[in-house]
């Protein structure tokens, strides 16, 4: 008898996208198309630690907001925002602005880069 175990699932856009205010089906494909490349970063987390929320907020008019949220267990919630008009560049704003603050918190998170997390041996222990 065996038992498999299946692997689990990573995060992807167009698993964990959910499409919220201001936005049809009709933006999905353009929506994923311009977001995908975020599939790199979030394939490091599960899909079901993983949330993903787009809005925007007075679409087509002026003060337009487009919002990228993304929450992982264990991780800060980022939230990415942008003021472009044009939905397209907005998009490419927020993914890109999602993209720094996942690095930031990646690199703070590393122990190379942390010296607060480094491990160190002083010169009287590294004797015994």
């Amino acid at each position: 008898m065996s038992t498999s175990i299946a692997a689990p699932v990573k995060a992807s856009i167009a698993g964990q996208l959910r499409i919220g205010s201001g936005l049809t089906q009709a933006d999905y494909p353009m929506i994923i198309g311009l977001l995908s490349n975020l599939d790199l970063r979030l394939a490091r987390f599960t899909a079901e630690e993983t949330d993903l929320a787009l809005s925007v907020k007075n679409r087509d008019r002026t003060g337009q907001v487009t919002t990228l949220e993304c929450g992982v267990a264990g991780w800060p919630h980022w939230i990415a925002t942008s003021t472009e008009p044009e939905l397209g560049k907005a998009l490419i704003h927020v993914r890109e602005r999602l993209s720094r603050q996942q690095n930031d918190a990646k690199t703070r998170r590393e122990t190379g880069t942390n010296r607060h997390l480094r491990v160190t041996v002083s010169p009287t222990m590294a004797k015994i």
